[in-house]
């Protein structure tokens, strides 16, 4: 079975074209040097799949990322409660974590925002019995 190609002739529509190389074979019959605008591109998805993206309702093999949402006076306290916390100020730390947050947005994970207070995260070390240090704040934010 030949693999499927996707021709992109204008960026409002993709044809799809079946054959072993894009150049020797196009829809329109022409070659691919004689449209400069096309461009052929190799297509993982089989013809007639589901899109999956951002519009699409399939959200299956999406991961989640867990973050927490901390306010500017929380973030001081947790500094001096959680070992190896960060010590930047709350902007550059908050500057940080939005970069992270975009960069795992990019590769289409979900991200869930976890409010966070200081009262509740010792209570969580004091219950579990584990220490307060940064890998169980992360833990404590993916439960």
């Amino acid at each position: 079975m030949a693999r499927p190609f996707l021709v992109i002739q204008a960026p409002d529509r993709l044809d799809v074209v079946h054959g072993t190389d894009p150049r020797r074979q196009r829809r329109d019959g022409q070659q691919d040097g004689q449209n400069q605008g096309a461009k052929a591109v190799h297509c993982r998805r089989p013809p007639g799949a589901a899109k999956s993206g951002s519009n699409s309702k399939d959200t299956i093999g999406m991961a989640v990322q867990y973050f927490a949402k901390v306010t500017a006076t929380d973030h001081e306290r947790l500094q001096k409660l959680v070992k190896h916390y960060p010590a930047a100020s709350y902007a550059d730390w908050h500057l940080k974590e939005s970069a992270r947050m975009a960069e795992w947005r990019a590769r289409r994970h979900t991200i869930q925002m976890v409010k966070v207070t200081p009262e509740e995260f010792v209570a969580y070390c004091e219950r579990t019995g584990s220490p307060c240090d940064i890998i169980t704040f992360k833990a404590f934010i993916c439960r």
